[in-house]
């Protein structure tokens, strides 16, 4: 996978031409049929532009990742004084076992949720 097929995937995924990504963008069908092509790249802010549209990480774009995910819902916080960011830096820094550990307790309380009755 390379920066113009990953484009052209998500270009796809919401049905989108190339003409019509382009107006999105502010740039020539030609100029998104280059990138596609990987022909030429854009610039910065033209990549900022894309991430934004298409809800993914300039890594995810980039080939540099497979985590779609648009970096800042890392950033939301998911209880009081702690974001998924700080959690996932949380567990990084933790040993091999203690990591091993915390993905132990996430499957328990996954299990618990589904035994749990719904209100």
């Amino acid at each position: 996978t390379n920066f113009g097929s990953r484009m052209r995937e998500l270009r796809d995924e919401k049905g989108l031409y190339q003409k019509e990504l382009a107006a999105v963008l502010k740039v020539s069908t030609g100029t998104v049929c280059n990138y596609e092509k990987n022909t030429h790249f854009p610039d910065a802010d033209t990549l900022v532009r894309l991430a934004d549209f298409f809800d993914v990480s300039i890594d995810y774009l980039m080939c540099r990742t497979d985590l779609r995910s648009n970096l800042n819902k890392f950033n939301k916080e998911i209880c009081p004084g702690y974001s998924v960011a700080k959690l996932v830096n949380m567990i990084v820094s933790l040993e091999p076992q203690q990591q091993d550990e915390v993905r132990q307790y996430t499957e328990y309380v996954k299990i618990m949720k589904k035994k749990s009755p719904r209100t």
